[in-house]
């Protein structure tokens, strides 16, 4: 009987040291933040593969051609950011971010097609200010540190425009717009996706 109280009493002991313990925490966890970052990151590296097809093959293969990759690609990601973050994507963000890219591509095709190429100078500006537009969105909707994606992608946008206007000379960047266009908006993306990131929702 004695015995039998001890060892309750010891069972006890380790019950409530159990408990006293702070649950582990993971590193990470892929929580439906995590998820976002996921699919951020593949936008990114779709970003740098895009831009660096069109880098190296728009001459060779014609303009019909690359807008057809680059749509490809888009639907790629986002076929992608549906497997990888559904809620987010069901939440109204996929609707947003359809009509934010349509947009650029219809006026892509305008620029090259019925203008035949004339309004050139703005095809990357617009893309930029579109990207822009969509990360506003999803800023507003969720995490304001979206809006740095939002800036950044307006500076790059109006750094484009200021270039290909001739308003200063930078031929690197003006004869490889494709890539730039690819890494200036991957690479950002790619940082945006870094675990060192915490969850925060910042709402307004």
């Amino acid at each position: 009987m004695a015995s039998s109280i001890k060892d309750n009493k010891k069972d006890n002991k380790n019950n409530n040291k159990f408990m006293d313990e702070p649950p582990v925490k993971k590193a990470f966890s892929l929580n439906g933040f995590r998820r976002i970052q996921l699919t951020l990151a593949l936008w990114g590296v779709l970003m740098l593969v895009g831009g660096w097809l069109h880098n190296t093959n728009a001459k060779a293969w014609g303009v019909t051609a690359m807008l057809l990759i680059w749509l490809g690609l888009t639907l790629l990601g986002f076929i992608g950011a549906q497997l990888a973050a559904p809620e987010f994507m069901a939440s109204g963000f996929l609707f947003r971010w359809v009509l934010v890219l349509i947009l650029p591509f219809f006026l892509t095709w305008l620029i090259y097609f019925p203008l035949q190429g004339k309004p050139y100078d703005y095809v990357s500006s617009i893309w930029h200010w579109a990207f822009a537009l969509g990360y506003f969105f999803v800023g507003y909707g969720m995490d304001r540190r979206f809006w740095w994606l939002a800036g950044w992608e307006i500076f790059c946008g109006l750094f484009m425009l200021l270039l290909n206007l001739d308003l200063f000379d930078l031929d690197l960047i003006s004869k490889n717009q494709g890539i730039a266009l690819g890494f200036s908006s991957g690479l950002a993306l790619l940082l945006a996706a870094l675990p060192t990131w915490k969850e925060r929702y910042d709402h307004l």
